[in-house]
């Protein structure tokens, strides 16, 4: 509750009474100021005669441990000699104290709040020197349970401070035992733990924190949103450090919108680069906190800046009060960068690139945006930014080497002349400077009718794939503004040498699939053909690494078939996987494993394909579409196929071009192969596994492709 009576009386500030005591005061120190509360409600605090009011002062304010206090700052006019007084605590305001030293006068004092105060002054003059008087004020016979409450959260902050994480987590729990329902404890608890490397402890901390207590009259003093803002702050520092920035954005707003907002949730959500989905309706609300707390304006301007918010920047230099001095300084920071410039450049001027799309994601197009990325910010020509689009899901030491393409997504190019983009859905509107170059993975036999006009004012198609081109050619797509690039491999990762990872469950010669557990991906084609080639007699396993289970393939994903296929009795072995893996873990599967397999009805490119073979193992593979083009004939076995309509339940509502195709692999010819491959010799299979190696590394490195890339761009410039 956050106004409360309570007896300190003995226990806190002797009842005042007779002239000696001073007129009705509000207390704000010099150089103090108010986290909580107004100055109105701090003065309103000091006006019932005969009463005290306590509030909770902060003592280091804002950083990582803050350390807590309780003071009389409220007190109201002398009583007439005979009537007793009051003490009550209030916490709708709360107090950052000063970090100059105390003046002689105001140390010591015998009372419990004095203690407690001069042990924080200790403290704060010399890191553990307060500790002492602490855990004395803790063990204080007769004291109201508020005093040795906050002693021990003192202590656990005190040791926190000191880097002795494992002696404060032993003090939470004790403290705990003793204080069942001071939730800043759990909350405390949450903040050790994360430091100490256990999430999934942490949480259930926060649990604990946010649950409802069953004594609601007890009476703690926290730091202040412990069950809520504080709470929350703490959840969005776990989901960032698994890369989960669509929960890490809602538990920092939570801080956010607290008045006044909370700074660390405030630092936390700056300190994110928003995919551009999330950025409309984050505008109105740091447009309202910049107006509630000026403090702010600056930080949330230059994010605006970053993100191009160029008009939601214009319109809070409209709303906003702010000194005529900074309006000015915003307003040549935004003329400088807005609109970007596109004039004729000058000799030894970098060209503007932004690549927008997904980063920070365990897919394909991810992955090939950071190794481009990487390629452009590489190259002294070039001015260039990464803007995402969709949320993170991993962070960024999840992927290779961070530092050549993370520096990219806090950039902001002095002009603009080309923008790429890469993700899905592909857009296509113009850009509000420079020309627009797409890169377009497409799987089917026709496309959306109403892409054609569109991608015929485009300045450049690139598709990963003959196949692809082919498929713009017959929809209408001029071919002068289409080139095919084909997708790379990490040639240091991705090769023959190096750990390997087999599954435990493996028996005898083992199978992998790497994608999408899917129709498009032929998955039902793999598990019927599995039955056909194989039975439980037979020394062999399918393993099956499936990707976007969870996300971007879980409305399509065929998980249930295959729980069903790997039940059956009679079937050779079937293992299915959707744990989530570094690039680094997938080679050693596909090294760990023998032959890869990918019976597709429908791809753009096939990179598992390409990561199995510069592995050094050979794959079956879909003998129509891409796969031929960057697959040696002798690196697998190929499956014949069919081109046919797809199922009328799996078309897009909208127009297309002509029918809607895909691949149809031969279940019988899919049989064969399996069984060829399994019954090739060792030497056999690493032979054709050595062609397609020999093959990719030679002419796919992403060196080699991301140059192809370089040279087309330079077309545009």
């Amino acid at each position: 509750m956050s106004l409360t009576s309570i007896a300190l009386a003995g226990y806190g500030v002797r009842t005042r009474h007779g002239a000696s005591v001073p007129a009705a005061a509000s207390v704000l120190h010099p150089g103090e100021r108010l986290l909580a509360g107004t100055p109105a409600q701090l003065h309103a605090a000091a006006a019932t005669p005969g009463r005290t009011t306590f509030v909770p002062v902060h003592y280091a304010a804002g950083g990582e441990w803050e350390l807590l206090a309780l003071e009389p700052r409220g007190l109201g006019p002398p009583l007439p000699p005979g009537e007793a007084g009051d003490e009550r605590i209030d916490l709708r305001i709360r107090i950052a104290a000063t970090t100059a030293a105390p003046e002689p006068a105001s140390e010591g004092g015998s009372q419990p709040w004095q203690r407690l105060r001069t042990a924080l002054w200790q403290e704060m003059a010399q890191t553990g020197s307060g500790v002492a008087a602490m855990a004395q004020l803790t063990q204080a016979p007769g004291l109201h349970a508020i005093w040795p409450a906050l002693g021990l959260r003192n202590l656990v902050a005190m040791l926190a401070r000191q880097g002795a994480r494992a002696e404060a987590l032993k003090l939470v729990e004790q403290a705990r035992q003793a204080h069942p329902e001071y939730r800043e404890l759990d909350y405390l608890a949450a903040k050790l733990l994360l430091a100490e490397g256990d999430p999934l402890g942490a949480l259930a901390a926060l649990r604990r924190a946010t649950r409802e207590v069953a004594n609601p009259g007890a009476v703690y003093v926290g730091s202040g949103g412990e069950a809520g803002y504080r709470a929350h702050h703490v959840m969005a520092q776990i989901a960032e450090r698994s890369g989960n920035q669509a929960v890490a954005i809602r538990h920092y707003l939570t801080g956010v919108l607290a008045r006044p907002a909370y700074e660390p949730s405030v630092i936390g959500l700056l300190g994110q680069r928003a995919p551009r989905s999330s950025l409309p309706g984050l505008d109105m609300l740091l447009l309202h906190l910049g107006r509630a707390e000026p403090r702010y304006q600056t930080a949330v301007f230059t994010w605006w800046l970053l993100h191009q918010r160029w008009e939601t920047a214009a319109r809070a230099l409209r709303i906003w009060t702010m000194p005529e001095e900074q309006r000015r300084a915003a307003e040549e920071r935004l003329a400088a960068v807005h609109p970007p410039v596109q004039c004729a450049r000058r000799a030894g001027e970098r060209a503007g690139v932004v690549l927008q799309g997904p980063f920070l994601m365990v897919a394909s197009s991810a992955r090939i945006n950071r190794y481009l990325g990487g390629a452009l910010l590489a190259d002294a020509a070039l001015d260039v930014a990464l803007e995402p689009t969709l949320p993170a899901e991993e962070r960024q030491g999840a992927f290779p080497a961070p530092a050549g393409w993370a520096q990219g997504l806090r950039r902001l190019p002095r002009r603009l002349d080309v923008t790429i983009r890469h993700g899905w859905p592909p857009e296509f509107t113009p850009p509000g400077r420079g020309k627009l170059a797409v890169i377009l993975p497409w799987e089917f036999g026709a496309i959306p009718r109403s892409w054609v006009e569109p991608m015929n004012r485009m300045d450049r198609i690139w598709v990963p794939s003959q196949f692809v081109g082919e498929v713009l050619a017959r929809a209408g797509v001029e071919a002068s503004r289409v080139e095919v690039i084909a997708n790379g491999i990490h040639r240091e990762l991705f090769r023959p040498e190096g750990a390997t990872a087999r599954p435990a469950e493996v028996r005898g010669m083992s199978f992998l699939f790497v994608g999408g557990a899917i129709a498009r991906k032929g998955m039902d084609v793999l598990l019927a053909a599995w039955r056909q080639a194989f039975s439980a007699r037979d020394e062999v396993t399918l393993v099956i690494k499936a990707m976007g289970a969870q996300t971007f393939y879980r409305h399509l994903s065929l998980a249930e078939e295959i729980a069903v296929a790997s039940r059956d009795a009679k079937a050779a072995p079937i293992l299915y996987r959707e744990d989530t893996c570094s690039e680094a873990e997938l080679a050693a599967l596909y090294r760990g494993c023998d032959v890869t397999v990918l019976p597709y009805r429908g791809e753009g490119f096939g990179m598992p394909l390409a990561e199995a073979l510069a592995c050094g193992k050979p794959v079956i593979a879909t003998a129509a579409g891409p796969a031929p083009e960057f697959c040696p004939r002798e690196a697998g076995w190929w499956v014949t196929a069919r081109e046919q309509e797809v199922p009328r339940a799996l078309q897009p509502p909208q127009a297309m071009t002509g029918p809607f195709t895909w691949f149809e692999p031969d279940v019988d010819s899919l049989a064969a192969a399996l069984q060829a491959a399994a019954s090739a010799s060792a030497a056999e299979r690493a032979r054709r596994g050595g062609i397609g190696s020999a093959h990719l590394h030679a002419r796919y490195g992403w060196e080699h492709i991301t140059a192809q890339y370089r040279q087309s761009l330079e077309a545009l410039l």
